[in-house]
């Protein structure tokens, strides 16, 4: 089950354009999870990478990264 703060990340990545644009410039899953937990503690939204391991691999991100998962 996602943290709270995570649903929230994402739906913000999901409302702003240069937070999908910063995920989507990641050549590499591994950079694009980095990013992630780290644009999210830039936002106040504190969560693990395997957080976002599991949403990738759960497809909860796959209109995000297509091109990455």
């Amino acid at each position: 089950m996602p943290t709270v703060d995570f649903v929230r990340f994402r739906a913000l990545v999901f409302a702003d354009v240069a937070l999908r644009d910063a995920l989507w410039a990641q050549p590499e899953r591994r950079a694009f999870v980095d990013v992630a937990v780290r644009l999210g503690a830039e936002h106040g939204c504190a969560f693990e990478a395997a957080e976002v391991e599991l949403a990738l691999a759960d497809g909860l991100l796959a209109s995000l990264v297509t091109s990455t998962a």
